[in-house]
C-alpha cells in the first residue's frame, strides 16, 4: 500500500473542514444592517480559518489513516487543508466585505468552534 493509498481523500479533507465553509453560506445572506469594515471582516474571517485549522488538526490526531501514513502523509493532508482554507479566507473576507454587518463579523470573530457559526445570522 502506498502512502497516497493511506492517506485521506481529499473529499475527507474537505468533509473535515466543510463545517467552516458555513460561514461563508452565512456571509453571503447578510441583510442591511450596519455593514462590517474590512478590518471587522479580516478579523472574523482570520477566526473562521483558524477554528477550521484547529479542528481538522483535532480529526488529523484521531485519523487512523493518517497515522498509519506517518508524519509525510500528515504534513501533505495539512498543505492541502490550508491551501483550502486560504481560499475560504479570500472568499470569506470578499463576500463579508461585500454584505457582512458588524453584527455577524463580531459572531464570527467571536466564535469558539465552527458549531457556533450558525449562530451567525
Amino acid at each position: 500500500m502506498t502512502l497516497i493509498d493511506k492517506m485521506p481523500t481529499l473529499s475527507k479533507i474537505q468533509a473535515a473542514i466543510a463545517a467552516t465553509a458555513i460561514a461563508l453560506t452565512l456571509v453571503g445572506g447578510m441583510g442591511c444592517a450596519s455593514k462590517a469594515s474590512d478590518g471587522e471582516c479580516a478579523e472574523a474571517c482570520d477566526n473562521v480559518v483558524a477554528i477550521g485549522m484547529s479542528e481538522l488538526e483535532a480529526k488529523m490526531a484521531q485519523d487512523p489513516d493518517l497515522k498509519a501514513a506517518g508524519d509525510t502523509g500528515k504534513e501533505l493532508v495539512k498543505k492541502q487543508a490550508e491551501a483550502l482554507l486560504k481560499s475560504i479566507k479570500e472568499s470569506c473576507v470578499s463576500e463579508c466585505s461585500k454584505k457582512g454587518t458588524q453584527k455577524q463579523a463580531d459572531c464570527l470573530k467571536n466564535a469558539k468552534s465552527s458549531a457556533d457559526f450558525a449562530n451567525c445570522k
